[in-house]
């Protein structure tokens, strides 16, 4: 005799012999026939039976199906213009961090200890207080590789100057200029004083002998 066990499921009430494992072959009643379970899940109390071909394929526990299934993520939303410029804005401020970082450990090693004014992607101004006990600001030119590093260039001491806003910016004289500038004013200097030492030595000369010239008129004339 065979020992039969029945399980009730939400289709049918599975038979099966001995007990309940993959593999085993499900029976139902249908029509007072016992005939093969057709192929599909069945729900009993604590767990889901799987059948194929006529046999369990799978035994799935009923509390691992009845959990929530996790949220489908949401479909992205097409960003407002706010929202793309505060992200290009985050992005932007973390690069030029990064750009600032690099700015002063680059000042470190050159054994340069000052506050970094303003910078670019190819220079950086900078102030430092010297044995002078004042604020010296210094143009660097900058080299920026592909990975960050920053590599400091040539070094200028410049200044700060406030202007009216409607009045033309003045050149800046270069150094050349400059000299030759100086050059012009040391040559008309020279050009004045022998001027002024001409008039001296013509000022301390004798008045002339008056010259007589006999006109015409047989009358006398005199010129000085």
């Amino acid at each position: 005799m065979l020992h039969l066990a029945e399980i009730e499921t939400d289709k049918a009430k599975l038979i099966i012999e001995s007990e309940l494992a993959e593999g085993v072959e499900v029976f139902v009643e249908k029509d007072d026939e016992i005939v093969p379970a057709e192929d599909g899940e069945y729900v009993a109390e604590d767990k889901i039976i799987v059948v194929a071909d006529g046999k369990v394929s799978e035994i799935k526990d009923k509390d691992d199906e009845e959990q929530e299934p996790e949220p489908e993520p949401e479909p992205e939303q097409e960003l407002s213009a706010k929202d793309r410029f505060n992200a290009v804005k985050e992005k932007f401020e973390a690069s030029y961090q990064e750009i600032q970082n690099n700015i002063y450990s680059a000042l470190d090693k050159a054994g340069v200890w000052g506050y970094l004014v303003e910078n670019s992607d190819n220079h950086a101004i900078v102030s430092v207080w010297e044995d002078d006990n004042s604020e010296h600001l210094y143009r660097y030119d900058l080299t920026i590789d592909e990975n960050g590093e920053v590599a400091l260039g040539e070094r200028k001491e410049v200044r700060v100057e406030y202007v009216p806003v409607d009045e033309e910016p003045k050149e800046e004289i270069q150094p050349e200029e400059f000299a030759n500038l100086q050059t012009k004013v040391a040559e008309l200097e020279a050009e004045l004083a022998e001027k002024q030492a001409q008039l001296e030595m013509s000022a301390d000369e004798p008045a002339k002998d008056k010259v007589k010239k006999e006109t015409k008129s047989g009358a006398l004339r005199y010129f000085e």
